[in-house]
């Protein structure tokens, strides 16, 4: 970048809001480096589920007794099973729509070396040693999984890919629409200020992909809010932090599987009607003379306006759920005064509460 263009920038963001994104960088960067490192001893030393013990049939799905862990699959319906291996607290139900699902009867056998379980449009094998094969109605093989990898409060899951397997999904990334080959961080987090292709996390991981390949197609949800990656190369692998490994596969195309999935974690409020008009947005006004400013700017050159929204420099030191009373006096008054133009006042609320030790809120979390 030229020296003109940095003093356009500071000019325009002001010389508080770089430096803040320069120490949020160097911070973040620490972080990252502690998570590696912590990543690669967990990997040190692993185990397996050990040898199948015993397989016992459950309404609408099964239980299976390894040596060293638990397995239960469970149909919510024909074409949506949960899987689930025991080696962690079971995640919070967050992620899942509080819905009924009917359930599915199931049937239970044993082959030669595992079980099968199956309903009327979906088939697992499990494996003597843990490996899973899921089958769609037309009886192509969609997904195969070895058997999971355990490390203390950690736990890897590795799957077989077909070389022509294209992967789309775990929410915003910055890389192109297929996702193979990549290595993918699973951790919210705020780029601070910019990012550029290749940036990775950005601000919203979700633990959910759908895989397309000439066999067949599906999409798979990780119950999961621990720390993760997933890398996909040859094989897909995903790893979690902690936490039980818990996940949901939903074979069918991508409008089916999409539809089943915001079933299963909720489908999106029908937004107001303002929400879909003009937006007023920028990196923080200074203070509330900035925003009537534009509210009576607005109104001079007849120009249409929805909402403004207000970045985090409304907030006290940057502390969510908090006003700074010296820029912002009085937010009621102000909000109040953009409703008599036919505007919206839009606060921010950041997901995640600034570490700040003198911050009440920050202490109690």
């Amino acid at each position: 970048m030229k020296m003109v263009d940095i003093l356009r920038t500071i000019r325009f963001t002001g010389l508080r809001n770089p430096l803040r994104a320069v120490r949020y960088a160097i911070l973040r960067d620490l972080i990252d480096r502690r998570w590696i490192a912590i990543h690669k001893r967990a990997e040190a030393a692993s185990w397996g589920p050990g040898k199948l013990q015993a397989a016992h049939p459950i309404p609408q799905g099964a239980r299976f007794e390894f040596e060293r862990a638990k397995l239960e699959a469970l149909f919510l319906d024909q074409d949506v099973l949960r899987i689930t291996w025991d080696n962690g607290p079971l995640p919070v139900p967050y992620a899942i729509a509080p819905e009924e699902w009917p359930g599915a009867q199931t049937r239970l056998s044993e082959m030669p070396h595992g079980w099968v379980l199956a309903s009327d449009q979906f088939r697992l094998e499990v494996s003597g040693e843990g490996a899973l094969r899921f089958f769609d109605v037309a009886g192509e093989m969609i997904r195969e999984d070895l058997p999971p990898a355990f490390q203390g409060q950690a736990h890897s899951l590795r799957t077989h890919l077909p070389t022509q397997a294209h992967l789309y999904g775990l929410g915003e990334r910055a890389a192109g629409l297929n996702l193979r080959p990549g290595r993918y961080r699973l951790w919210n987090r705020d780029p601070g200020g910019s990012y550029a292709p290749g940036a990775d996390p950005l601000y919203i991981c979700i633990p959910a992909y759908i895989c397309l390949h000439p066999a067949g197609s599906y999409l798979i949800f990780f119950e999961n809010s621990f720390e993760g990656e997933a890398i996909f190369e040859v094989q897909a692998e995903i790893h979690f932090s902690g936490g039980a490994l818990r996940y949901y596969l939903i074979p069918g195309s991508p409008a089916h599987a999409i539809s089943r999935y915001t079933r299963l974690t909720g489908k999106p409020p029908l937004p107001p009607r303002w929400a879909l008009g003009f937006h007023q947005s920028r990196w923080s006004y200074a203070d509330e003379t900035q925003v009537q400013e534009i509210l009576r700017r607005s109104d001079e050159l007849g120009l249409p306006l929805s909402a403004i929204h207000l970045d985090i420099d409304y907030m006290d030191a940057f502390r969510v759920f908090t006003v700074n009373r010296r820029r912002f006096p009085n937010l009621r008054v102000l909000a109040e005064e953009a409703a008599s133009h036919g505007v919206r006042l839009v606060t921010i609320l950041d997901p995640g509460v600034k570490v700040d030790r003198g911050y009440r809120l920050y202490r109690e979390g």
